[in-house]
């Protein structure tokens, strides 16, 4: 980046000092600067990257080609498969130096996976990120790329620096996956095809560490992509376990690969064979304290003593609501402007906006879904949102985590018991009988499952039709969020796992719904995989081509 053109730029970008900032603005940095020192022990170093994940990755993600139709979503790339009409081109694409140049940054910032070593994404809200990447001396297209695919979080509202418009924007996170993620799945299927299913789980588990990663980020919409990252990358090492495990040679009867598949499941254990935790633990995962300070930021912007602060309020959501379209935001203001009579005195607003901070916090401590604490609502769901605002705009949703926590748990043990199990086939020619079969050969021990209430830390549940159970061909009725339920036949030929799921109760997985909302009488399936069963129903029904 050439000096001169540099600082012209980077005044055009819109970084400016405190200095510069109108009284409102610059009490508004104050809320944005308490949220960034919330990374400050993620440091980066004088002139690179650091520790910081996102200094690695960013660059690199800007200048990616696009993805190839077919491939330019998450899902359609989780499903693209050899043989599809896409497939060629997006092999084509992952394989290319761009893509794999943020292929192996994805690598080295997920290989630590000591907690205490280990490299986070430590990007600042607002235009503090840009600031950084100017540190780096990036070239001037790659500066130019990161703010043009919105490769920061921009908090900017009406030149207001408001926390609330991150949890609401496209931009940072969001972006990072969306490029991320088809790129992952390609090449993981790729990888897999080529004859290296080692390679391809072990880039899943990458990502899924990178997941972790972005779930410790403190907006409450960080967290949910990061978690639910986490739950992508480790369905998606079951599915190419299963696509190996149907087909006619598969890669994992091979003894050279049951090592590097031990180190793979150690590396993900929540705790090591020292007991010492794990990069992927969630005990130390916290609530987002950026969408705290969200909140108390966005009550004192818009409030006053009376309620709704005069024009603020009214102008302020409508542009977090509208976005950059001027006539959606001209729309919004008029249905604000009705709310804006309701709302209550900035000190009341505040007064609920911790209450509901506290209870959330003891809920998450005490860190028992089935205490008597967690069958009662929580008091986000209890107060009158439509007469706080903020406290809607900023918090609302929170409570997902609660139960994305114990989903990604479930994850993690039954990608590790499903794994094991089908190398434990293999080496021993005959299915698991219970989940303590495979250790210690295969896991030194074994993950509770989540979901059960039952005392003692039960594992999941696994069994093999007409061995398990009478009927020799199990059916598993299969709803699908979003898309069309559906039944799949699963014979004594292949085993099943299973979590008990949010209700608690056991049901052989006859009906499954891996969702994150209560389900009564439905188990959570951790295999054969949604996703793979999915995509085989897809296929029978012609829909895949």
């Amino acid at each position: 980046m050439r000096n001169g053109d540099g600082v012209v730029r980077l005044a055009l970008a819109g970084v400016l000092s405190l200095a510069a900032l109108a009284p409102s603005a610059a009490s508004a940095q104050a809320s944005v600067s308490d949220a960034n020192a919330l990374y400050r022990n993620i440091r980066m170093g004088d002139g690179q990257p650091g520790d910081r994940s996102d200094l690695h990755l960013i660059p690199v993600i800007a200048v990616m080609d696009r993805p190839p139709v077919g491939a330019d979503t998450p899902d359609r790339a989780r499903l693209l498969q050899p043989g599809m009409a896409a497939w060629d081109t997006a092999a084509a694409w992952a394989s290319s130096p761009a893509q794999q140049r943020v292929l192996e940054k994805l690598r080295l910032v997920t290989e630590e996976i000591d907690p205490s070593f280990a490299m986070g994404y430590g990007q600042p809200y607002g235009q503090d990120a840009l600031l950084e990447f100017f540190e780096l001396e990036l070239p001037e297209e790659v500066f130019d790329a990161i703010i043009e695919r919105g490769l920061f979080t921009d908090i900017d509202v009406g030149g207001t620096p408001l926390l609330a418009a991150a949890d609401r924007s496209e931009r940072g996170v969001p972006t990072v996956y969306r490029w991320l993620a088809p790129l992952v799945h390609v090449e993981a299927t790729r990888l897999y095809h080529e004859g290296d299913i080692i390679a391809s789980l072990r880039l899943l588990s990458d990502y899924t560490f990178f997941g972790r990663q972005i779930a410790d980020r403190q907006l409450r919409r960080e967290k949910v992509y990061g978690l639910t990252m986490m739950i992508d990358g480790l369905e998606r090492m079951r599915d190419i376990a299963y696509v190996d495990f149907r087909s006619d040679a598969p890669q994992l009867r091979s003894t050279n690969t049951w090592d590097p598949l031990i180190r793979l499941l150690d590396r993900m254990a929540d705790r090591s064979r020292d007991n010492e935790p794990g990069f992927l633990e969630l005990d130390r995962l916290g609530l987002p304290r950026a969408s705290w300070i969200a909140a108390r930021q966005l009550a004192r912007h818009t409030l006053d003593s009376n309620g709704a602060r005069s024009g603020a309020f009214n102008a302020t959501m409508a542009r977090l609501g509208g976005g950059d379209d001027p006539l959606r935001m001209l729309a919004t203001a008029s249905t604000w402007g009705v709310y804006a009579q309701r709302q209550k005195p900035q000190s009341e607003a505040l007064r609920e906006i911790e209450d509901i901070i506290g209870d959330m916090r003891l809920r998450w401590q005490q860190d028992d879904p089935f205490h008597r604490m967690m069958r009662t609502p929580f008091t986000l769901e209890r107060v009158n949102l439509q007469e706080n605002v903020p406290a809607y705009i900023t918090l609302y949703g929170t409570d997902v985590l609660f139960n994305l926590r114990r989903i990604v748990r479930a994850e993690i043990a039954g990608t590790r018991l499903a794994l094991a199990a089908v190398g434990n086939r293999y080496r021993t020619g005959g299915f698991a009988r219970t989940p303590a079969s495979v250790r210690p050969t295969w896991l030194f021990r074994l993950d509770a499952d989540p979901f059960n209430p039952a005392s003692g830390g039960q594992p999941l549940q696994l069994f093999v039709p007409g061995r398990d159970i009478r009927s020799r061909v199990h059916e598993i009725n299969v709803i699908v969020e979003g898309a069309p339920n559906f039944r799949r036949n699963i014979a004594d030929d292949e085993f099943v796992v299973y979590s008990v799921g949010a209700d608690g109760v056991a049901n052989l997985a006859t009906r499954v719904q891996n969702s994150v909302s209560l389900v009564e009488g439905a188990d959570y399936l951790i295999w054969p995989p949604v996703l793979s069963l999915q995509r085989l129903q897809l296929d029978d029904l012609g829909e895949l081509r």
